[in-house]
C-alpha cells in the first residue's frame, strides 16, 4: 500500500507538471506512463497515458483538449489507486 501512495503521489506532480510546462509535455508524459506502467492496478490509466501520448506526438491535440484529457487521467489515476487501497484486508484466521 506504501509503494502505491508513493507512486500516486509521483503521478499527481508529473500531472501537475505537465499542466505548467507546456514544451516538455512529451517527456514528462512519457515518464508518467512509465510510473504507471510498475503496477498492474494503474493498466488503464497506463492505456490512457499512452494513447494520449499519441496523440501528443502526432500533433493534433489542442491545449483545450490536453487539458481534458489529463483531466480525465488525474481522475482515473485517482480512482485506481483509491479501488486497490479501499480493499479490506483479509480476515485474521487465527481469531476464535
Amino acid at each position: 500500500m506504501i509503494e502505491s501512495i508513493k507512486r500516486e503521489t509521483i503521478v499527481e506532480m508529473l500531472l501537475n507538471s505537465l499542466e505548467a510546462e507546456r514544451y516538455v509535455r512529451g517527456p514528462l508524459l512519457l515518464e508518467v506512463v512509465d510510473e504507471l506502467s510498475g503496477t498492474e492496478r494503474f493498466k488503464i490509466a497506463c492505456d490512457m497515458a499512452k494513447r494520449m501520448l499519441g496523440t501528443l506526438e502526432a500533433g493534433v491535440m489542442t491545449d483545450g483538449e490536453f487539458k481534458s484529457r489529463l483531466d480525465e487521467l488525474r481522475v482515473c489515476v485517482r480512482r485506481s489507486a483509491v479501488a486497490r487501497t479501499s480493499v479490506a484486508p483479509p480476515a485474521n484466521q487465527n481469531a476464535a
